[in-house]
């Protein structure tokens, strides 16, 4: 069951600043005019990294028509080029761009491998963020969820199709002929806080201890024990780099 727009935006815009701090973090000290994003939902995140003073040029695509509206009528602080489609279907497929940022977009993604493929191309650099899904608490509360409900583990409110571990997005990177140049893995306090907040019961307890685990702990920690969130800064490999592997056209990570 999908949430309302308005929902959705409110969700998105909650977690919108830790990603944007990614994006912030792995540009630190690197010379950005153009930037990118590729799937913006409501433009939550988009709408961050100009804030913060990212770049002076943004272009922004996202394929649902329903997010694509909302996220034509928010307030941005610069002029932004928004179209409404996939990359691959757009104008911004065939130009140069500084950045590009796929922010919580390939755990969505059938063909994760070739969506990477194509950004990779034409960019200085690119940020790939996902949720940390496939670690062995993880894949537990998937076998005991399906075992008692049924439901695969695709079946779920986030429509997440992928479940990816740490090592499955380096992996992810290197075979779309990228090169790992920065990283940033962080526990989403916020948004469990949100939850906690939005929560009663045994649920509220649940998400305030995450909460005191990822400061007693730390988000390296928790992320490959329970979940987190990996960005990476990649950047295209040289020939000299390429190591020969292939760009499968689907390709699917670990885990059930």
């Amino acid at each position: 069951m999908t949430r309302p727009i308005e929902l959705e935006d409110a969700w998105l815009s909650i977690g919108a600043v830790d990603k944007a701090v990614s994006v912030q973090q792995l540009t630190r000290d690197l010379r950005i005019k153009s930037v990118l994003e590729v799937g913006c939902g409501t433009g939550a995140v988009l709408a961050e990294i100009i804030r913060r003073g990212i770049g002076s040029e943004y272009g922004a695509c996202e394929p649902s028509p329903e997010l694509f509206a909302h996220a034509r009528a928010r307030h941005y602080e610069a002029d932004v080029d928004l179209r409404c489609g996939t990359f691959e279907g757009s104008a911004f497929n065939h130009r140069r761009w500084d950045l590009k940022v796929i922010s919580h977009v390939v755990e969505h993604t059938p063909d994760p491998a070739a969506l990477v493929v194509q950004v990779l191309a034409a960019a200085r650099y690119v940020i790939v963020e996902v949720p940390i899904e496939g670690t062995r608490m993880g894949e537990l509360r998937s076998r005991l969820r399906q075992a008692i409900t049924g439901r695969r583990r695709s079946d779920n409110a986030a429509g997440h199709i992928q479940f990816f571990s740490v090592l499955d997005v380096h992996r992810l990177i290197h075979w779309a002929g990228g090169r790992v140049l920065r990283t940033r893995t962080y526990f989403p306090a916020a948004t469990y806080r949100h939850m906690a907040s939005a929560a009663g019961g045994w649920r509220r307890i649940y998400y305030d201890a995450w909460v005191i685990a990822n400061r007693v702990l730390g988000p390296r920690l928790l992320t490959h024990l329970y979940y987190g969130h990996l960005a990476i800064l990649a950047g295209q490999r040289s020939h000299d780099d390429d190591q020969g592997d292939p760009h499968p056209l689907f390709w699917h990570p670990s885990g059930p």
